[in-house]
């Protein structure tokens, strides 16, 4: 009996594990009719044309370098690039960003942090990063609450 209740807990454990590892690695984009437009992967979200920013953020040390997608370039590909957008991350995080916001900053989905391939366990595998060193304070407090990390998921408003 204890083996098979060892058993059925790991396996409960590896399937939680699995499923949420990927879950997390996918990137859904969800129209205003309230169905995926599009789902990415690290893969197929990178070859849409990779960007940087170097910045400074009150969660990493130094100037960090980001690399990633424009998330205007996602969004106009989902068609929903003049739309204010929520952004949700796995923890269930949502905030509406203003399409001007968008527009204004040019913000990209970070997939990589100092050359290397964002996880969980460094707020990956997706980060909205905005360019926080070149807009003044008051702007980058603003800024901030628009830098998803965990991100899972675009909804258009």
């Amino acid at each position: 009996m204890k083996k098979f209740l060892r058993t059925t807990i790991f396996l409960a454990l590896w399937t939680g594990v699995y499923t949420t590892s990927v879950s997390a690695s996918s990137l859904k984009i969800m129209g205003n009719d309230g169905t995926y437009v599009e789902t990415y992967n690290r893969v197929t979200l990178e070859a849409l044309g990779m960007h940087s920013i170097k910045t400074k953020t009150p969660w990493t040390n130094g100037v960090t370098h980001f690399e990633g997608v424009k998330v205007k370039d996602v969004l106009e590909k989902a068609g929903i690039s003049t739309k204010p957008v929520t952004a949700m991350s796995f923890d269930d995080y949502a905030i509406s960003i203003p399409a001007k916001f968008i527009e204004e900053h040019d913000p990209i989905i970070a997939s990589r942090m100092n050359g290397q391939v964002m996880t969980m366990k460094d707020k990956g595998p997706y980060w909205i990063m905005f360019d926080l060193d070149n807009v003044s304070e008051e702007k980058a407090i603003e800024l901030r609450a628009f830098s998803v990390w965990h991100l899972v998921e675009f909804e258009a408003e």
